[in-house]
């Protein structure tokens, strides 16, 4: 497609809408990427799912994940990195797979608290403090370090 509307470029790991044009998928997993994740991916209006594990990807999340009301599903992968610091609080409808990275400080109560979480996984990272007894109504996987 070539037209003036259309987001997608043929990248690897890119899949896009055959309806829209637009990227709904980005599966990067296992690229040796380094360094930040630049909140310029969530620009990607329509985006399904979002696959960076198995990369080196270090630094906090940028706190516009936090702001990803636009998008009604998501499916976030950011396992198996060198991610750190806390984890800001998602939007609705997210499945999360957060496991394997040097996240710190508290889980955010809110996050048990968003209608439509359905999954999320915390293991092997550094949290500190209790676990929100609201996430008893999710499936979550979390374990202890340390």
């Amino acid at each position: 497609m070539e037209n003036s509307h259309n987001l997608c470029v043929t990248w690897q790991g890119e899949t896009c809408s055959n309806v829209t044009g637009h990227v709904i998928m980005l599966d990067l997993e296992d690229l040796n990427l380094e360094g930040i994740i630049s909140p310029e991916v969530l620009r990607l209006k329509i985006l399904e799912v979002l696959d960076l594990s198995w990369n080196e990807r270090t630094g906090p999340l940028p706190k516009e994940f936090g702001l990803m009301k636009k998008l009604k599903k998501l499916i976030l992968d950011l396992s198996y990195n060198f991610l750190s610091g806390d984890i800001p609080s998602f939007s609705n409808n997210l499945l999360n797979n957060l496991n394997n990275n040097m996240f710190s400080g508290s889980i955010p109560v809110r996050i048990g608290q968003l209608g439509g979480i359905q999954f999320i996984d915390l293991s092997n990272n550094k949290f500190t403090g209790y676990i929100p007894t609201i996430l008893a109504f999710i499936k979550f996987k979390l374990s202890c370090i340390g």
